[in-house]
């Protein structure tokens, strides 16, 4: 599936956002120590080259046991942290999308963006498909396209809490 920006076939407009808080040039994990008692646990820090924006940090929980793992996982943090990766809305042109047999959350989508000083091709995933419909039953279809951020699965355990905490009530 291929979107482009120079024409008026398939994108009506674009915008781009970029959250820097992703961003890190030294992450540090904790993971469990099954055989250390109280709040005990590995840890393991990488920091990449100090470049002239300074050292930015970010800490992870992990849920993982062996220390072994718990370092691949931190490299791969690292090399993650280390690139700043925006995310693109796109409003489809009107009757552009077919439907969820056209693409739909997941699919990798090329997006080709040929505008001022921007000249991207790159392959992203639908994050979020937006469909409004109006007074006249015309849609239109917004779709958010990009990389999942790296704290996802945090945000998954904190609702998942929320629920069991409202679930207890």
């Amino acid at each position: 599936m291929l979107l482009y920006t120079d024409t008026a076939a398939t994108v009506q407009s674009i915008s781009r956002q970029v959250d820097s808080a992703d961003y890190a040039n030294a992450v540090r994990l904790t993971g469990r120590d099954p055989e250390a008692t109280g709040d005990s646990a590995n840890v393991v820090e990488r920091m990449a080259t100090v470049a002239a924006e300074g050292r930015w940090d970010r800490s992870y929980s992990e849920d993982i046991v062996q220390l072994d793992a718990l370092e691949q996982r931190a490299d791969w943090t690292l090399a993650q942290s280390t690139v700043v990766r925006p995310s693109y809305t796109v409003e489809l042109a009107p009757g552009f999308w077919s439907g969820p047999q056209h693409f739909w959350l997941g699919d990798t989508v090329t997006l080709v963006v040929k505008s001022g000083r921007l000249d991207v091709q790159s392959q992203l995933r639908v994050q979020q498909l937006k469909v409004d419909i109006d007074e006249n039953d015309d849609e239109k279809i917004s779709v958010t396209l990009g990389y999942p951020r790296k704290d996802f699965r945090e945000r998954l355990a904190s609702i998942d809490r929320r629920l069991e905490r409202l679930e207890r009530r």
